[in-house]
C-alpha cells in the first residue's frame, strides 16, 4: 500500500502503541513497520518475509512502499516507520541536518557487472558519456548514492556532469517519460532495466571509470532512539536480514518467484537480470566510497566517516 498523509498519521500513532519486545508474549510476533521498494535492490526484505524467517524471528512485518530513500527517512523520522530501507549519502545527508539516523543492517551492494544503467530512446543518439552532456536526465532520488557515483562516471568517461539537468522521477513512471520526450533518460534498477529492455530502449552500463568497484547500494536504517528504545527488537531484526541476505545469495532459483511477487514483473524474466549481491555484515569500507565522492560533489560539507553511520547500540 502506498504511503499516504492519512496512513502517515495512523502508523504514527500505531508505532507509539509497538511494544518492546521484552513485554511481549513469546509466541506473538511483534509487528514492525518497515518502508521499502518493490524492486529487486529491496527483494531481502521480502525474501525474509516470504519464506518465514522474520515469523521465525517472532517478528511481523507491516510493508509499506515508498518511492525512495528521502521518503523512507522522512517517514522514519516522522514516527510513521520502525524501519526503513535507505543509501548511504541519505543517511549522511541526515545526520548533517541534525536528524540521527542509523543503519542497523545492511543491504545490497554494487559489484561487477553492476545492476544500474542509463535509459535513453533508441533513437536519441546518447551512447557516450560525453552525449548527455546538456541533457535533462531522471533518477528516482535527487542526489542520492546512485545518482552521485552516476556523475562521477559521467565526468571521468569524457562527459561534463555540471551540464546535466537533474529531475526527480520515480523508475515506475521513467520509460513513459523517455518515450514521450519530457527526459532525454533515466538512470535505474532493476526490474526497470528489463523492462526498458522490453520496451526497446537503449541502455548503456556504468562498468568503466567509477569510484569504486564495490560498495553498499543501500540498508535497513532506524532512529538511534527507537532502537536504544528497542534494543531485543533490534537484534531479532537485524539478525533476520542477515540470514535473508544470505539465503538471497545461495538460493538464486529460489528467488525468482519472490521477486516477480513484489516488483509485478513476468518471472521469466528475472533469470536474465543483474542482480544485486546481498552484503551479510556492515563494512565501512564498502559505504566510504558513496561518501567520499558525495564530499568531492559538494553534496556533504565535510568528511564522513562510516562507521559514524552504523549503529552500535548504547
Amino acid at each position: 500500500m502506498p504511503m499516504t498523509r492519512r496512513r502517515a498519521l495512523a502508523l504514527t500513532a500505531a508505532v507509539a502503541a509497538v511494544p518492546h519486545i521484552a513485554s511481549a508474549q513469546a509466541n506473538e510476533p511483534v509487528t514492525v513497520h518497515v518502508g521499502t521498494q518493490p524492486a529487486e535492490f529491496s527483494a531481502d526484505l521480502f525474501y525474509g518475509i516470504d519464506t518465514g524467517i522474520f515469523q521465525r524471528a517472532g517478528l511481523s512485518i507491516d510493508l509499506q512502499m515508498l518511492a525512495n530513500g528521502a521518503q523512507t527517512s522522512a517517514a522514519i523520522v516522522a514516527g510513521a516507520l520502525n524501519l526503513g530501507l535507505a543509501d548511504p549519502l541519505s543517511v549522511a545527508l541526515a545526520q548533517q541536518r541534525g536528524l540521527d539516523l542509523v543503519f542497523i543492517a545492511p543491504g545490497c551492494g554494487f559489484a561487477m557487472p553492476w545492476p544500474l544503467a542509463w535509459v535513453t530512446r533508441a533513437d536519441a543518439g546518447i551512447v557516450t558519456a560525453k552525449d548527455f552532456n546538456g541533457k535533462t536526465i531522471g533518477t528516482n532520488g535527487i542526489k542520492n548514492a546512485p545518482s552521485l557515483m552516476a556523475l562521477y562516471w559521467i565526468d571521468h568517461n569524457g562527459g561534463d556532469s555540471q551540464s546535466v539537468k537533474w529531475v526527480e522521477i520515480p523508475f515506475s513512471t521513467a520509460i513513459g517519460a523517455i518515450q514521450e520526450k519530457r527526459i532525454d533518460g533515466e538512470l535505474m534498477a532493476e526490474p526497470f532495466l528489463s523492462q526498458a529492455r522490453e520496451a526497446g530502449m537503449h541502455v548503456t552500463g556504468l562498468d568503466h571509470n567509477t569510484s569504486a568497484t564495490r560498495w553498499m547500494v543501500n540498508g535497513w536504517v532506524a532512529s538511534r532512539a527507537w532502537a536504544n528504545a528497542n534494543p531485543a527488537l533490534v537484534k531479532r531484526f537485524v539478525a533476520a536480514m542477515y540470514e535473508s541476505n544470505h539465503w538471497g545469495n545461495t538460493h538464486t532459483v529460489e528467488t525468482y518467484p519472490i521477486i516477480a511477487k513484489y516488483t509485478k514483473l513476468p518471472e521469466a524474466v528475472i533469470p536474465g537480470m543483474v542482480k544485486h549481491p546481498w552484503i551479510e555484515q556492515l563494512s565501512a569500507p564498502l559505504v566510504q566510497p558513496v561518501l567520499d565522492t558525495a564530499t568531492r560533489y559538494g553534496v556533504l560539507t565535510k568528511f564522513v566517516a562510516a562507521t559514524d553511520l552504523f549503529y552500535a547500540g548504547h
